[in-house]
């Protein structure tokens, strides 16, 4: 009897009524105040690292250092921007099937991808950012 009672609040309740631009602008990521920050930080980051390399060669003496050591700083810093923007791409447009299951396991796999590069290239610039500092060091007993 409860249960009928339910149905009939339910059905002459008004309040949940949503047209179709509002729903479609809800369900949209885009919209979400998490992605516009994903996205923000991914800029940040871009200017940042691309000023980096753009001035590194002036103001940390890149010319002084070995050629490979520079291509692999350049490289690992793009390396690192990619990941960003393909993380943000992937997280962008979640849904790839028909059904919300296959989808789902789609994203995941498509998330522990993404994790695994980005840590890697994370891993990877920071390493060449160190191998860049030191690389022109002269190792003595004193300083080891």
């Amino acid at each position: 009897m409860e249960l009928d009672k339910l149905k009939k609040n339910w059905q002459q309740s008004n309040v949940g009524n949503k047209n179709q631009i509002q729903l479609n602008m809800m369900t949209q990521i885009q919209q979400h105040s998490k992605f516009k920050r994903i996205k923000i930080k991914l800029i940040f980051e871009a200017i940042l690292i691309l000023g980096f390399v753009f001035f590194y060669n002036n103001m940390l003496d890149g010319g002084d250092k070995p050629m490979w050591v520079n291509l692999i700083l350049i490289g690992s810093a793009v390396l690192f921007i990619l990941s960003d923007v393909i993380g943000y791409f992937i997280i962008q447009n979640p849904i790839k099937a028909n059904d919300l299951h296959s989808s789902i396991q789609l994203f995941c796999g498509s998330l522990k991808k993404v994790s695994i590069f980005s840590t890697l290239s994370t891993f990877l610039f920071g390493g060449s950012l160190i191998l860049f500092m030191v690389s022109t060091i002269e190792l003595t007993e004193s300083k080891n």
